[in-house]
């Protein structure tokens, strides 16, 4: 099946294509040298998202090629990465990039090496693979938090669909792999495995506050079921990181981009440029953000599980420059899907955030926290909507919680053909106005 979809895709993007085809069966090698699926099923997910994705991929950059002759969309930043691991074969050691783009140079030096030029379709295919084991991930979270297994199409409607998550994987950005590690890192909390830690410091190479919160995270799950032995370790570990950030900080140590002997600074602009953002934006995020802090504190969780909820035009321009030019926007049509699903999600959804808080059991508790945060560090500190990738595995977890409590709701999704006949004839309508 995925020899044939490569194959047919080949004749739409042409024979780098095939880098994918060759990705997935050596990360379906090591999986299973390495025993990485715990069952069948998740093989067959793992299998599925891949193609999935790989697909939607392959749909993008014929439409990037079609409108902007380059395989990179309008915004510019998955460029910038690709250019940026160009230029960095050159010194792997510059200080003021992050590791995705030191990760990009190093696949292209290798390719180098066996005299190959450069192109996307040489690190791409590792977005769509560490995608794919996080949608993995996600399913096995679900099994462990709410004893529910959550069926294939559970997964295609609450994260494959949500093109939030979907196009920015497809895309040259570093946000997956932090979703990665942070779903990863939530799991190993929940089952109390040892190497929860290592997880927060492969984050934070990538992006460092997202590191840090999940190092506060991890220090906070030792509050939750403290004993003589766990008190010692969270005081210890406190101990530890409250001393090594203030080293950094007073020494005006700089990671990435990040200086942190500025980080008050850091925070206090981004915190501004988000309000900013958000009040031209106008509309619902507008709304939310001129509420007053308290209310805008609860109502941040259930925004940021149902965003978007609106439809662009069609042709809704993806940026000032490109205002003359009529030039069809995926975002308006991946944005009008996840739109239609939600119309049928928005129920579970609104009823697992409200018990992901009530409930009284520990996986819960440990879960609710680590939702509530991130949440609110996106819903408060960033205007793009990639920076949400991370969250977006987390529900399928809230759907099951929230049908487990309503009875009118079903994990497994029984009445498939009624979703998939209104999802076709409200995709018809939205497809009509591409014509």
């Amino acid at each position: 099946m995925f020899i044939c979809i490569t194959f047919l895709l080949n004749l739409l993007v042409g024979y780098e294509v095939l880098y994918f085809l060759v990705y997935y069966y050596f990360s379906e090698f090591l999986c299973l040298r390495f025993n990485v699926f715990r069952s069948y099923k998740e093989r067959w997910i793992y299998f599925f998202s891949y193609i999935f994705l790989f697909s939607l991929s392959c749909i993008l950059i014929e439409h990037h090629y079609f409108y902007y002759d380059i395989p990179f969309d309008a915004y510019g930043d998955d460029k910038r990465f690709s250019d940026w691991g160009v230029s960095l074969k050159e010194d792997l050691f510059v200080s003021s990039y992050s590791i995705y783009e030191k990760f990009i140079a190093i696949i292209f030096l290798f390719y180098d090496v066996l005299g190959l030029g450069n192109s996307l379709f040489q690190v791409l295919p590792f977005n769509i693979i560490f995608a794919a084991f996080t949608i993995v991930i996600s399913h096995r979270l679900a099994l462990h938090v709410i004893g529910v297994d959550v069926s294939y199409f559970v997964l295609l409607v609450t994260i494959l669909l949500n093109y939030t998550y979907s196009q920015n994987v497809v895309h040259l950005y570093r946000d997956v792999y932090i979703s990665f590690f942070s779903v990863v890192f939530l799991l190993d909390v929940l089952e109390k495995r040892k190497r929860a830690l290592l997880w927060v410091f492969l984050v934070m190479p990538f992006r460092l506050p997202n590191g840090l919160i999940l190092l506060f995270l991890y220090i906070l799950s030792y509050t939750l079921y403290l004993n003589r032995n766990r008190l010692l370790k969270l005081l210890t570990i406190s101990g530890l990181s409250f001393t090594f950030i203030l080293a950094m900080i007073f020494t005006n140590v700089s990671i990435s981009k990040y200086q942190l002997g500025n980080v008050d600074k850091i925070v206090s602009e981004r915190v501004t440029k988000f309000s900013d953002s958000a009040s031209e934006a106008g509309g619902g995020m507008a709304k939310v953000n001129s509420m007053p802090l308290p209310i805008r504190f609860v109502i941040n969780n259930y925004a940021q599980v149902i965003r978007p909820i609106s439809v662009n035009g069609i042709y809704h321009p993806v940026r000032e420059s490109l205002m003359h030019e009529k030039i069809l926007n995926h975002r308006s049509i991946g944005w009008a899907i996840t739109t239609i699903t939600l119309l049928f999600l928005v129920g579970p959804y609104v009823l697992g955030v409200t018990n992901v808080v009530l409930m009284r059991n520990g996986l819960n508790k440990e879960f609710c926290f680590y939702f509530i945060v991130m949440a609110i560090t996106v819903g408060f500190f960033s205007f793009l909507d990639r920076h949400r990738v991370l969250l977006i595995p987390l529900l399928p977890t809230i759907y099951a919680i929230g049908c487990s409590f309503s009875p009118g709701f079903s994990i497994g999704f029984k009445r498939n053909q009624i979703f998939l006949l209104l999802s076709v004839l409200l995709s018809g309508v939205v497809i009509y106005g591409a014509i």
